[in-house]
């Protein structure tokens, strides 16, 4: 398999996991009067209200990925266990094209169409898409979470038809927007101004996936940086189970050639 390939796999992987998409949305909030001021720590305990926890994940999504010269929508399942794994099964008119599974420390994708597999460590993938990839930071955005580069001396603004909690740290920024209705997080940028990096991730489309908890089955982002330019990806979810115990496995066929 080309290098190049692989790094498209690897891209399509940061959108399984959330950390690509397509630009930003914004979601529509019904309230069109004036929000009441809201503090920082009042924004933070809404955000830390609405953080799915969940040991197990078994969902099924569609995903749309451009990185500016190539489009491809492709039909994905993922499952999670916290702290141990994230796997993926990437399908394209019903056939597998690849597998993929990311552990604390590695990352393996398997090439079902040149029957090919590669083993990366976390700090490849990394460089390849320029952004922050670690299992916590991949599950969290997965499920939808919040992450924080800071959380001292946040500031806090109205912007309707949203709460905007942002701050600033080392070089690191992180922006939320919130409902101005619910509180409920509808987008998060994180922008590395060292770097000169960006990755923007929007949310909607909200349901319960439990009693207590909403899911955004709608994830829409950008990340953008001088090595990758522009990459948009779209992840639509349409099943989502949580902590129910599953049976994953990663088994890579003899026959499967490992490339460098």
């Amino acid at each position: 398999m080309k290098r190049a390939r692989f790094s498209s796999f690897f891209l399509l992987l940061i959108g399984i996991t959330a950390l690509s998409g397509s630009g930003c949305k914004t979601t529509r909030s019904a309230r069109t009067g004036n929000p009441d001021n809201a503090s920082p720590s009042q924004l933070m305990e809404a955000l830390l209200a609405g953080h799915i926890k969940a040991d197990w994940l078994d969902a099924k999504a569609k995903i749309t990925f451009n990185d500016g010269n190539q489009q491809l929508s492709v039909n994905a399942s993922i499952k999670m266990r916290k702290d141990s794994l994230i796997w993926a099964s990437i399908k394209k008119l019903g056939f597998e094209i690849a597998r993929v599974q990311v552990t604390p420390d590695s990352v393996y994708i398997i090439d079902r169409i040149n029957n090919e597999y590669a083993v990366r460590d976390l700090k490849y993938l990394e460089k390849q898409v320029s952004a922050p990839a670690s299992l916590a930071t991949l599950q969290a955005l997965l499920l939808g979470n919040p992450l924080f580069f800071t959380t001292k001396d946040l500031q806090a603004e109205v912007k309707l038809p949203f709460y905007h909690l942002f701050g600033e740290k080392e070089g690191m920024e992180n922006h939320y927007w919130l409902s101005a209705d619910k509180r409920q997080l509808k987008k998060m940028d994180f922008n590395d101004l060292r770097e000169r990096r960006s990755v923007s991730m929007g949310l909607e489309e909200y349901a319960k996936v439990t009693d207590r908890q909403d899911f955004s089955y709608l994830r829409n982002m950008e990340m953008q940086s001088s090595a990758t330019g522009k990459v948009q990806v779209e992840v639509r979810f349409s099943e989502v189970v949580i902590d129910k115990p599953l049976d994953i496995s990663f088994d890579i066929p003899d026959r499967y050639t490992r490339v460098k």
